[in-house]
């Protein structure tokens, strides 16, 4: 699935970015391959991970973009490949789970080395035991790593970050990233800029122009990446990105989807 570290984000404020057009750019779908992170992207952010709510129209969305695509539309998520089968489970499309680390094509599923690894399991029973000594702290365990979400304990923050800065020395083959209101572990050779690169290579993906759509940092080199190479790139939500497009919210990602398909017809 390709290794290397990624784009490291350093964006500055773009304020006033225009929206995405509401007709994909040349002859339409056909030339597109889209990648689409999911939490804050095509789902709203909930409180906790598993309390998100699926859009009715989601699932027949995707289905409808997978076929004008001819195939290249890629999920590209933190989760882990089996929660975004668990939320979506009869999606066609390719799933990037675990920033890069999971990927699951054509009925085959690729892990990294380190997928429910000693290490791995160790790293979340750390996670899970901190996080019971602290109030509202929430421990997310995933097959390559683990993720604190302080959003019900903002005042946790500060001790969660330097007990994860620990076991990155602890643990060396993983890295510490910032997500929204959450700190993640995971191992460094994965990114999404990585992913969006190796399936770029790959058909269906290879040839066409390259759309990303993305809400928070962990999005950002993909983000990055894609605006370089002339493609198209959208964050969603507030605060600096180096996205070309922005749009405001899931819903709007939704909406834009589907002008994108009603044009098609």
């Amino acid at each position: 699935m390709g290794t290397g570290m990624g784009i490291v984000p350093d964006p500055t404020s773009m304020t006033g970015q225009p929206t995405p057009p509401t007709t994909f750019p040349g002859r339409g779908l056909s030339e597109a391959a889209l990648f689409l992170d999911f939490d804050g992207t095509l789902v709203d952010i909930a409180a906790g991970p598993d309390l998100i709510k699926i859009p009715d129209r989601l699932p027949g969305l995707l289905a409808d973009v997978h076929r004008a695509t001819g195939g290249a539309l890629a999920l590209v998520s933190g989760r882990s490949v089996g929660a975004l089968l668990k939320f979506l489970p009869n999606v066609p499309c390719t799933l990037v789970g675990g920033h890069g680390a999971e990927m699951r094509r054509d009925g085959q599923m690729y892990k990294h080395p380190l997928s429910d690894a000693p290490a791995t399991r160790s790293i979340g029973d750390a996670c899970t035991d901190f996080a019971a000594g602290h109030a509202g702290l929430e421990a997310e365990l995933k097959p390559t790593g683990a993720v604190l979400h302080f959003r019900q304990a903002p005042h946790a923050e500060d001790a969660a970050r330097r007990f994860a800065t620990r076991l990155c020395i602890d643990w060396p083959d993983f890295e510490l990233h910032d997500a929204k209101m959450a700190i993640e572990l995971r191992p460094r050779d994965v990114g999404k800029d990585i992913a969006v690169t190796h399936l770029m290579e790959q058909p269906p993906f290879a040839g066409r122009r390259s759309v990303f759509f993305g809400d928070d940092r962990t999005d950002e080199p993909a983000l990055a990446l894609v605006a370089k190479a002339g493609g198209l790139s959208v964050h969603i939500g507030e605060g600096p990105s180096y996205a070309e497009f922005r749009l405001a919210t899931p819903a709007d990602v939704l909406n834009t989807l589907t002008r994108w398909i009603t044009k098609e017809h």
